[in-house]
């Protein structure tokens, strides 16, 4: 049992025997804002700094502050384990991004009218040398089409992937750009989220210092941000599809694309794989003037 009295406005201060309960608040929450504000101090010593600070006997009073210290790290009421210290999603995301590919049919490099006819159907191309075009709808979102092939859906909120492939349907199908249902279908259906600002609130809602942090880029997770001018008290960050998915979801395509050429390329493998395996098998086996190794048996 703690000895709480000095700090106590409870009567007696008296100290529940329950694991993780007190009649002391004032005491718990003397705790509690010790650790708060003491982030960084760990180890064995770190109870007995906190029974010094707060002027307790630490041999007396040790158990009840280990409790304590158990509760901080595992009780959801307190503001290190709250149910908002954990979040599985964004409170809130902005700049959200689908990527697509047009179609063959659509090729901007090869096809010479192809551009001119975006245009004359409502498309607007961009005075910049990368000559993107852009099809926007207030409410909706816009599309970026790039010379390239690459196309780019920004979606207003809120964020659906329906409301994406609509804008995909407004801007190719319902322009007459593409007039096969098959091929429309199958761009549609291609479209996948790319990136997106994702931000979450903090606790006490209280400006935030600035840092930016670029470490984990490879990883997809492009900047890291807090005390940003436009979030001062959340943290930011800005996520999108790494490009080594980009580059196994193309390597996949080229293989689906060339399938007899990779099984063929696989059969010869498979049995060159088998002769090495044989050839294995008879270095490894016992010799005799009989039992020669055919040095020549991989062709």
């Amino acid at each position: 049992m703690a000895d709480t009295s000095a700090f106590d406005s409870s009567p007696k201060g008296q100290v529940s025997g329950k694991v993780g309960k007190a009649y002391s608040e004032t005491l718990l929450n003397r705790v509690f804002q010790w650790f708060r504000e003491h982030p960084n101090v760990k180890g064995r010593g770190k109870l007995r700094k906190l029974a010094y600070d707060l002027g307790l006997d630490y041999q007396k009073n040790k158990n009840y502050l280990w409790k304590l210290s158990s509760q901080w790290k595992t009780d959801l009421r307190n503001e290190r384990g709250s149910k908002t210290a954990i979040r599985s999603k964004p409170d809130e995301q902005h700049a959200v991004f689908a990527k697509s590919k047009a179609p063959a049919c659509l090729d901007r490099k090869k096809g010479v009218d192809v551009t001119a006819n975006a245009v004359s159907v409502g498309w607007r191309l961009s005075k910049n040398r990368n000559k993107i075009l852009f099809w926007a709808e207030p409410g909706l979102g816009r599309v970026q089409w790039w010379e390239t092939g690459t196309i780019f859906v920004h979606v207003a909120k809120p964020i659906q992937m329906g409301r994406a492939k609509t804008l995909l349907y407004h801007a190719f199908n319902n322009t007459g750009l593409i007039f096969d249902w098959e091929i429309m279908e199958q761009f549609v259906n291609s479209i996948d989220w790319y990136s997106s600002h994702d931000t979450y609130d903090t606790p006490d809602s209280k400006p935030l210092p600035y840092m930016k942090i670029t470490t984990y880029e490879v990883l997809g997770v492009k900047v890291i941000k807090t005390g940003d001018f436009s979030h001062r008290n959340k943290l930011e960050v800005e996520v999108a599809k790494p490009k080594i998915i980009e580059y196994y979801e193309e390597l996949v395509g080229l293989l689906k694309t060339n399938a007899e050429v990779s099984n063929d390329v696989l059969t010869k493998n498979n049995q060159i794989i088998e002769q090495f395996n044989g050839y294995l098998a008879a270095v490894s086996s016992p010799k005799s003037k009989s039992n020669s190794v055919d040095r020549n048996m991989i062709a």
